[in-house]
């Protein structure tokens, strides 16, 4: 599966008539699951599963915007070093998130 397809998959997901269960499954960032020691900095409004499995470490889920748009994020690591890639793929899932929020929050951003 590729990030891609990940990607798409949980955008149709959360179009879907369970939307709202489904991303209430998913562990809050800083507060449960495998998120509870990680993500202070973007609170409540991330929403993500983790995934490991040899040589392979993985990240995805769901950011809201302040302005209310959601965005799928899914960051993949394959390859031997995937174990040590934690926090590098934390930096760039908040990277990401607050770039889309400040994105989001310009007067000519366009969803």
């Amino acid at each position: 599966m590729t990030a891609r397809l990940l990607g798409e998959v949980l955008l149709d997901a959360a179009r879907g008539p369970f939307a709202g269960e489904f991303i209430a499954s998913l562990p809050i960032a800083a507060t449960d699951g495998t998120l509870k020691k990680r993500f202070a900095d973007l609170g409540p409004r991330l929403r993500m599963k983790t995934g490991t499995l040899d040589d392979v470490k993985a990240l995805a889920g769901y950011w809201q915007a302040a302005d209310g748009r959601r965005l799928a994020i899914v960051a993949i690591v394959n390859g031997p070093r995937a174990k040590s890639s934690g926090p590098a793929l934390d930096a760039l899932v908040s990277d990401l998130a607050l770039s889309f929020n400040t994105a989001a929050m310009r007067p000519s951003a366009k969803p």
